[in-house]
């Protein structure tokens, strides 16, 4: 019995290994081992796993009405009227970030003086991170491109964030458009932000010569702030800025003498009382003048039961810096512009489906005006421009908005039929629906 028992364990063993031989013998054979990789020496430009290429963009169409609205044609034909349907802004932008370097590219497509499409943004950029891991901005970044200036909170936010319509009356004064051209450096060390920059001081949508430097100085422009969060609730932000630059001043062109002949009595003969004699000018040289800008900002942000809500504030002083609203000139007025406002406003979230908010702003753009009134001749002229601006809009999972915002504007720009200053007639509304892609 032992023996057979014996036998039975040899036979097993070896069907065993015939099975497992011809498992080997049916299965497929295995791939060909890849070959070796090409060293590649990339200088650490390889794509941070945690951002790749970023698409997004968003679409604000809007319905706009103004009470100083006419039907009507302007000097030199422009238009008049102010109510009407446009597009704001239509953005896309691309983005895309390397351990070492980063690169964006913004457009913009509006219809607020036609139709337009254009470059918006296009930075490139050097970065050095010095332990700052994403999304953290890095330690110090070099940046040469067209870009927002480091000038104030409402310069640097973005209009997909911003609740109110646009910025505040001496901020859009200052800053037509907040882009500009030049080279900046900023960064970020634990809660303290800086950033400084060299700009052409000719933002794009400047009256004249837009994003073209007429001048060989450039504006020097800088801002540093404050980043806290005491509370998961809570957040803290304080910033500093300051601008100093040079505007232009440009004198007229020669002309040579003329002779004219004003036929007042239409016989069609020439008399010596009929001609009159305009002698030549001389071209004069164009010359530069100083301007500067100081503000100080902060901004609260609490979650509350309902949502979150922001209060934030600035206030500004300035000198021959208005370059979208009065244009300050000194050398044609002889003296320096002096410009002095703020801006406050509080917004409330609530949940995911609304929105309300008010602002305030005042914008004086000449301290010392003075004016000529009635008997009395020369007067000193009020010329602040005070903005209440209540709003109220739905959201849509974040996706979406629809904004409503009337702006109630006090200032003395009218006239009373004495020729006094009195309220301006121009209170104006807004209609806004912005889908994010």
């Amino acid at each position: 019995m032992t023996a057979q028992k014996g036998e039975i364990k040899e036979q097993r063993e070896r069907i065993e290994k015939l099975e497992a031989e011809l498992k080997k013998l049916a299965a497929p054979p295995p791939p060909p081992p890849p070959p070796p990789a090409e060293k590649v020496v990339d200088f650490g430009m390889q794509a941070d796993p945690t951002k790749q290429i970023v698409v997004r963009g968003y679409v604000q169409g809007e319905y706009r009405a103004d009470k100083s609205s006419e039907d009507e044609v302007g000097q030199g034909g422009r238009l008049l009227n102010a109510d009407r349907f446009l597009i704001r802004r239509g953005r896309l932008l691309v983005e895309r970030e390397w351990e070492w370097a980063s690169a964006l590219l913004e457009l913009d497509g509006n219809t607020t003086n036609g139709p337009t499409m254009g470059i918006q943004r296009a930075e490139a950029s050097l970065l050095y991170r010095g332990g700052n891991a994403h999304p953290k901005p890095p330690l110090l970044a070099f940046t040469i491109g067209q870009f927002r200036s480091p000038y104030s909170a409402e310069n640097l936010q973005s209009p997909q964030v911003r609740y109110f319509m646009e910025r505040s009356t001496m901020s859009q004064a200052m800053f037509p458009s907040e882009i500009d051209l030049g080279a900046r450096l900023s960064g970020a060390l634990g809660w303290f932000r800086y950033q400084l920059a060299f700009t052409n001081g000719q933002p794009l949508g400047v009256r004249d010569y837009p994003l073209q430097d007429p001048t060989s100085a450039k504006e020097l422009s800088f801002r540093v702030e404050a980043v806290t969060q005491p509370l998961d609730k809570l957040q803290v932000n304080v910033g500093f800025s300051g601008l100093t630059g040079r505007g232009f001043h440009r004198e007229g062109e020669g002309t040579k003498g003329q002779l004219i002949w004003n036929d007042q009595n239409g016989d069609g003969i020439f008399q010596p009382s009929e001609i009159t004699a305009i002698n030549p000018v001389a071209a004069r040289p164009s010359s530069t003048f100083k301007r500067f800008a100081l503000t100080v900002d902060g901004q609260v942000r609490y979650r509350t039961p309902i949502g979150w809500a922001e209060l934030s504030g600035a206030v500004y002083a300035a000198s021959n810096m208005d370059r979208g609203l009065y244009v300050a000139d000194p050398v044609l007025l002889g003296r320096d512009v002096r410009h002095f406002g703020y801006v406050v406003s509080l917004t409330q979230e609530i949940a995911d489906w609304f929105v309300v908010g008010f602002r305030t702003d005042m914008y004086n753009p000449d301290s010392d005006s003075s004016d000529f009134q009635g008997a009395k001749r020369v007067q000193p002229f009020d010329m602040k421009i005070q903005t209440y601006s209540p709003l109220a809009g739905i959201t849509f999972r974040k996706r979406g908005r629809l904004l409503f915002q009337y702006d109630f504007v006090r200032d003395h720009l009218g006239r009373d039929q004495a020729g006094l200053p009195v309220d301006l007639n121009n209170d104006r509304m807004t209609l806004r629906l912005q889908v994010d892609l």
